[in-house]
Order: C-alpha cells, then structure tokens, then sequence
C-alpha cells in the first residue's frame, strides 16, 4: 500500500500575480496526515483557510478560482499539478495575496522547490480516486473529457483552435514519473485578440512576455498594435510579423497542448469527500465524527443548507448536540420507512435511534419527514419508462439505467422479486 507523503520543510516563492499584478509571496509547508491541499491567505483579517475541494470552485475559464465566503484564491492549478505529479498529499499553502504567484507561467519552479525540500512518508494511506468505467463530460464551451480505467495515470489532450498560428495540437502523458521533464515547464498562452477583453476585465495585469505565450495570428493597425504593447508592458515589434511573440522561444512545438495537459492535471486534484459518519446510535454515544463535521461547516458557511437524511437520523442529531447554532441555518429531509401514521406503528429508521429522533425533533429545526415505503409504493414504474424519462446523454442517468438493467425486476409495479420485497433506489 502507499503511504501518504508531506514535504520535509517548508519552502518560499515571491512573483507577482497574473491577474492582480500584486507582488504576492507563497509559503508551502508540511502538514499533517489527511490535511489535504489547504490555502491560507494570511493578509486577510483572521488568516482563513479554504479546502482545495471541488465544492469550492467557482471559475476555471481563466484560471482555477476557490471561493469560500469572502475569501477567493485564484490561479492555484500549476502549484497543484506540481504537488500532485510530485506525489504530496498534505501541503498548507500560505498566501499574502489573491493569487498564487504566476512566476514563469509553468509549474517546474514549484517542481524544483519540492524536489529540492524532499518529501516524507506519513503514516496513513493515501486516498485515491479510482476510475470504475468510462465516463463522459461535455463543456459549454465545446470541452469534451473522457475517462476510462487504466492501470496507471495518464493524460492525452487535445486543443482545437480557429487559429492560423495553432489549429490542433496533441499532447501525452503516460506516467506521472514524465512530469517534471515532458510537462512541468509548458507555460500558459493567449491570443492577441483576446487581451484587450481580459485588460478590461480588470485581468491579466500581471501578464508579460517573460509568463505566458503570446500568439500573434491577426494582423493589426501600427499604431493599434504599439497601443496593445504599451498597454500590457511589453516592446513595441513590427506588426505585421505574425506568429509567437516571446522573450523566450517555445519548449516545445506542442507547448500549448502540454500545457492544457498541466491543466488537466492541476485540476484533478479537487476531489470531494466522502465522510465516515457514526458507529454507534445517539443514545449509545454523543462522539463526533467527520460526517457531524462536515455538516456543521457546510451549514455555518451558508444562509440555508438542506441536508438530506436516509435511514437513522443519527449524523443530525449529533450535529445539532454539537453546535446547536445550525439549527436555524440548516432543513432537515428524512428520508424514513413506513408511515408513523398506522395502528401498528413498525417505523424502522425512528426505532432505531430514537433518541437521536427526539433531539432531532426537539431542537424545532426545519423538518420534512417522507415515509419512504408508501412514497416508493406509489412511485413504481417499469424499466420502458424509466429508459423513456432518463434518455437524456448524461453520466446520472447512464450510471442509473445500468443498475436497472442489472436489476430486472427493480421498480415493476406488478411483480415481486426473489425475497417478496420491492427495491427503492437506495436498495440499488
């Protein structure tokens, strides 16, 4: 099994930022076993820390953007490529600024600092993301990501542009071990046409020849041409030369394309969690757990959280015992069994904790209670309609027509499977 790794010491980068301009330092520091990825913006007042979990982006057309509150933290995917490729898995990453410093627009200097600081091994195993099937993703803006099992991770990109200068191009990565030499140092790039929109966008102030590749494919006006270099800080050049215009020539032919790759990668690394919850019933025990945890942070970072409770409402009921001040900020959706209604009261998921029920109850927090038996009764259906209503192109509804199918009598309204019961979507 593979063990988790930290750094060995922490270490510093200083640069400006490309969106911001700021001159911002970095500090990555070790940190404990499952800490994961966190940034701290120590400029900020009570120095927060936000999570890099997929739940806390908000942007990625121009650099990945981490929102949590008030707080945001942009352009963090090369620094993450690199911690990734390098095999870190717990790093806290102090910030005085916005955005992480855009240094030379790759990921190697943060690849050298790692190497140079070393890594140690941790005690618990690392947490790894594994690919069961194909699946399939499709952008707004013409983005198409596929995903199959592979024994090992790697990265095939490729970029299309309605460009003269760069059409297509292809890019690979078969292992991890390629990173730093095939990869790390690809620098991000962009369109002449596009830097008048981002300046005044408030973007890209920190942007130069020396950080980003700069593609020339449409020719302007002199004068038009000297106004964009002065505007951006960059030498005034002959405009009618079309093609890349940089202090330092390309890496490689593809650079664009590994870089898109670097993306790629820097951006796989937000993955969300699922957290343990409870062993023992509420009246067994009031400890805490990682679900109770998780509840309590989301709900206290939100105006209004709906959490949704399936089987015994236990995770709730210690939550609410644990920081009673979400009990106005959270509603509650218990998904139970029979009705509580009948003469013959037989309701599984309230006798199995009832006293987490009580305090649940107790608390007054906004509830919706769904006697799951009779709703999923009257839900019945057949497999025809249910690849009728979910034929629509999407990972849920694949994923759901496959459990079906392997399911043959799942929601038949008029025959019963083998143990006389029929299932709901949870037995599935």
């Amino acid at each position: 099994m593979h063990k988790q790794q930290t750094l060995k010491e922490a270490f510093v980068l200083k640069g400006k930022g490309l969106h911001t301009g700021q001159f911002i330092t970095a500090i990555f520091n070790p940190a404990e076993e499952n800490h994961g990825y966190k940034i701290q913006r120590i400029d900020a007042e009570g120095q927060p820390i936000i999570d890099c979990l997929a739940e806390n982006v908000a942007d990625t057309q121009r650099g990945t953007v981490l929102v949590k509150g008030d707080l945001r933290v942009s352009t963090i995917e090369h620094a993450m490529a690199a911690l990734y490729a390098s095999g870190v898995d717990n790093c806290l990453i102090q910030l005085d600024g916005p955005e992480m410093p855009i240094l030379d627009g790759s990921a190697i200097i943060f690849m050298n600092e790692i190497e140079r600081v070393g890594l140690v091994e941790q005690n618990s195993e690392k947490d790894w993301y594994v690919v069961k099937r194909k699946m399939e993703i499709h952008g707004d803006n013409g983005e198409h990501l596929i995903l199959v099992p592979d024994d090992e991770f790697c990265v095939n990109t490729m970029i299309a542009f309605n460009s003269k200068i760069l059409a297509s191009q292809f890019a690979t990565l078969d292992t991890l071990k390629d990173f730093k030499d095939e990869v790390a140092s690809a620098r991000t790039f962009v369109f002449v046409r596009e830097i008048e929109p981002l300046l005044q966008a408030g973007l890209i102030k920190g942007g130069d020849l020396d950080n980003a590749i700069v593609i020339y494919e449409n020719e302007l006006p002199q004068d038009r041409y000297d106004s964009l270099a002065d505007k951006i800080g960059i030498p005034r050049k002959d405009a009618s030369q079309l093609g890349y215009i940089n202090n330092k020539p390309l890496t490689w032919p593809n650079e664009t394309a590994r870089h898109k790759l670097l993306d790629i990668i820097g951006k796989s690394e937000y993955k969300d969690i699922v957290y343990k919850g409870a062993t023992k019933y509420f009246w067994e025990s009031k400890e805490s757990n990682e679900a109770v945890d998780k509840i309590i942070e989301v709900a206290m970072k939100n105006d209004k959280t709906t959490i949704i409770a399936i089987g015994a409402i236990t995770n709730v009921a210690l939550a609410i015992e644990k920081k009673p001040e979400i009990i106005n900020k959270i509603k509650v959706v218990w998904l139970g069994g029979n009705t509580f209604l009948t003469k013959d009261n037989s309701e599984f998921n309230f006798r199995q904790d009832i006293e987490g029920v009580r305090k649940v109850f107790d608390s007054k927090v906004e509830l919706v209670v769904i006697p799951c038996r009779n709703v999923s009764a009257n839900l019945a259906t057949t497999i025809y309609e249910l690849e009728h209503y979910l034929s629509k192109d999407c990972e849920l509804n694949k994923y759901l027509l496959d459990i079906f199918r392997k399911c043959k009598k799942a929601f038949i309204k008029e025959e019963k499977d083998e143990i006389g019961s029929s299932k709901t979507l949870w037995d599935l």
